[in-house]
């Protein structure tokens, strides 16, 4: 694998060592610590010399993680990433409440309100805390509701949202 040239090394990144960890992303918050100590690990992949095991590393894992049309080379930062395949579980409570899975969840954390405004609740799975936290952007007590942020969704339908205080109407 070291005498890989760097678009082998970057095929490789990008399509086996940044897809292993998706299904457990869409279910799961990743520690922090996993998604850093997975980066590094690439990191370490991308600027080792075949030779001495040994490279450079000429910039920072954040730059390389702007996307190709911004000029660089896309790789994911997998802490975002994982925040967004949860958000997506919780766009599909929202906008898909007959599936499945919008079924089941709903029944058992928030069978009288609405997905927006559950509690986390005392006896809650991993799984529900990782998606009920992705609502909540690390905003400390705000949370997303429908007015005035304008965000585009697939097929040209839109909703509006704000950050508003937990509590303030």
């Amino acid at each position: 694998m070291r005498f890989l040239s760097a678009e082998g090394k970057e095929v490789f990144l990008k399509s086996i060592l940044q897809v292993i960890p998706i299904y457990a992303m869409q279910c799961f918050k990743l520690p922090i610590s996993l998604c850093q100590e997975l980066e590094n690990i690439m990191c370490k992949f991308w600027w080792c010399n075949s030779k001495t095991n040994k490279g450079i590393h000429w910039c920072k894992w954040s730059d390389m993680c702007i996307p190709k049309a911004k000029g660089r080379l896309g790789f994911k930062d997998l802490s975002k990433f994982n925040f967004a395949l949860l958000a997506k579980q919780g766009w599909k409570i929202i906008t898909q409440p007959n599936c499945l899975f919008a079924c089941v969840i709903k029944a058992k954390y928030f069978p009288k309100g609405k997905f927006m405004s559950a509690g986390l609740g005392s006896y809650h799975s991993y799984t529900w805390r990782s998606i009920w936290g992705a609502r909540q952007p690390g905003l400390g007590n705000y949370y997303l509701k429908a007015r005035y942020y304008p965000i585009v969704i697939r097929r040209g339908a839109a909703e509006k949202y704000s950050l508003n205080p937990i509590g303030v109407q």
